[in-house]
């Protein structure tokens, strides 16, 4: 078992929605777990991810039961190792980094700590950052109806820049980050991505180093151009330089 590393054009608009109102703006009340992840996870292109998010979701609201692999939570077994390598996306809920757990046929098993069991807290927690996610992508996607690609993804840039502190070191999941109000690189980079592939932008998560260390950013198609959006260094749609490796394409994170 080993642990995984989880490690401008501006707009005039900002939306307006403070992050102190938490969760009861959702629009609807009634959609369930599924139907939320279903909404926000309808254009990611990794079904492992969408997978792995619902799993991960009905698990820590409560809406389905625990399963304990050697007193750790089990969240499902995959192949995909984007579902690892970005799990602030994959799993936007609970308090912890995920543990890993490596199968003899190439797959791994996702674990987490037990302490983010739902309890009755926990679980109510966890919906209500949930809901927040949903309610704020709605009200990004209505901000943004209109927009080029350009002017919305430095639409996302600005209000995200504007909600949210960057905090380094924070080991809360995607959702929860939102709810707080501050971030590290892969809380921040997340939430981005939430919202951006919401939007309709074209987008991926990466991981990598920057000037040696390892980070998060993600990375938006613009006119056919990749472009670099890093939330913790405010650089919004800089053309992708040598200082940004990618670990996916260079194999240069540690293990």
């Amino acid at each position: 078992m080993r642990k995984s590393l989880l490690i401008a054009l501006s707009t005039a608009m900002i939306l307006a929605l403070p992050l102190n109102s938490r969760a009861e703006t959702i629009q609807d009340e009634d959609l369930t777990v599924k139907e939320i992840i279903d909404s926000l996870y309808e254009h990611e292109p990794r079904s492992e991810v969408r997978e792995c998010a619902l799993k991960s979701s009905l698990i820590l609201t409560g809406e389905s039961g625990c399963i304990w692999d050697d007193g750790y939570i089990a969240i499902g077994s995959y192949s995909d190792q984007h579902v690892l390598d970005y799990s602030w996306t994959s799993v936007p809920l609970g308090r912890d980094d995920l543990l890993v757990k490596d199968y003899a046929d190439g797959s791994f098993g996702l674990l987490m700590e037990p302490e983010n069991a739902p309890t009755e807290e926990n679980a109510a927690y966890n919906r209500q950052c949930l809901n927040l996610l949903y309610d704020t992508v709605q009200k990004m996607k209505s901000a943004t109806a209109g927009m080029d690609t350009e002017n919305t993804a430095s639409y996302i840039f600005n209000w995200v820049s504007d909600h949210l502190s960057v905090v380094s070191h924070q080991d809360c999941r995607t959702a929860a980050r939102l709810k707080e109000g501050y971030g590290d690189c892969d809380g921040l980079s997340g939430i981005y991505y939430m919202f951006a592939i919401n939007c309709g932008l074209e987008i991926r998560p990466v991981h990598g180093r920057v000037c040696g260390y390892n980070h998060a950013w993600t990375e938006v198609l613009i006119n056919g151009e990749w472009k670099i959006v890093d939330m913790t260094f405010k650089t919004c749609l800089q053309p992708i330089s040598g200082e940004y490796v990618d670990a996916c394409r260079e194999g240069c994170l540690a293990e």
